[in-house]
């Protein structure tokens, strides 16, 4: 009985549409639930695949002190791709104009992630090319505040580059809303192969790039590391276990007086767990050779 009154009330209910309203609302409440959460999830997937693009790799190693030298030799022994970069600011000179650039030297590796688009060409994008030494990319305003064209010379510190073409897309470009220094690309072994003959000297301990100092000397028998500006006792390790062995020719005593005078480094340096054959090298003989005094 009570089931008959209760279809009764439904039908009636239902023929005079105001059911059909309420199905028809959570019909699309639960379709607009579910919909978001798809794209939701879509959009999260695209974000994580792409932001990788934005880095030029899947992960960046920073520090404001040398990385720990297992880390290299895990990514080594897992077959891991890397790849290299230094940045930093300099004067671009063509003829009589000169230009502050930011320059970032990076090496055959790069990018792991994303992709670099170089031009021959000022004009057409489409003209594509890859990054070779002694050439130099430039962010296409350059061409115009220097007055150049593809193929002029430029110097940079010491070196005459070739202006080879211009940067169409770099997937670890900076934003900034303030604008910032024209962009310049070159290749990382520039940075010292090109000056074969020309010693140079990496001042301090070179924090917080430590590793890299390293290898660059361990690389290049034209580098040296002189020891100024740290106390002994702050050495890392790893800069004690290369002075000990593969780059005891190649390290150099300096204090970095007045912020720490000659006789306290001397004493410190008396503590540090350096070879006996090694001391009058890194105090004297290295220095001694590096200079045509030996």
């Amino acid at each position: 009985m009570w089931g008959k009154i209760a279809w009764r009330l439904f039908w009636r209910e239902l023929s005079r549409g105001e059911l059909w309203v309420i199905a028809f609302s959570l019909f699309l409440a639960v379709l607009t639930v579910v919909s978001l959460s798809g794209i939701t999830e879509s959009v999260r997937s695209a974000l994580y695949q792409r932001s990788a693009n934005f880095v030029a790799a899947d992960k960046i190693l920073r520090s404001s002190v040398g990385f720990n030298e297992q880390v290299q030799q895990q990514a080594t022994a897992l077959e891991l791709k890397s790849s290299r970069q230094v940045q930093f600011n300099s004067m671009l000179f063509a003829k009589d104009l000169m230009q502050l650039v930011s320059v970032k030297a990076v090496s055959a590796t790069y990018p792991l992630r994303g992709e670099l688009k170089l031009s021959s060409s000022v004009t057409d994008a489409t003209v594509a090319a890859s990054l070779q030494p002694n050439q130099l990319y430039l962010e296409s305003r350059l061409y115009s505040l220097l007055d150049i064209q593809v193929g002029d010379s430029l110097e940079l510190g010491e070196k005459v580059f070739t202006a080879a073409g211009v940067i169409v897309a770099e997937p670890d470009a900076p934003l900034s809303v303030f604008g910032s220094s024209p962009r310049v690309l070159m290749h990382l072994d520039d940075v010292a192969v090109d000056f074969p003959d020309m010693p140079i000297i990496l001042a301090h301990p070179s924090f917080p790039w430590q590793e890299e100092a390293l290898a660059v000397a361990q690389h290049k028998p034209n580098v040296y590391i002189d020891l100024s500006g740290w106390s002994p006792k702050y050495f890392p390790p790893i800069l004690v276990r290369y002075a000990n062995s593969i780059l005891k020719h190649r390290m150099l005593f300096g204090s970095d007086w007045p912020m720490i005078t000659p006789e306290r480094w001397l004493n410190d340096f008396e503590k540090l767990d350096i070879k006996p054959d090694v001391r009058p090298l890194i105090l004297k003989e290295n220095a001694a050779k590096l200079l045509g005094l030996s």
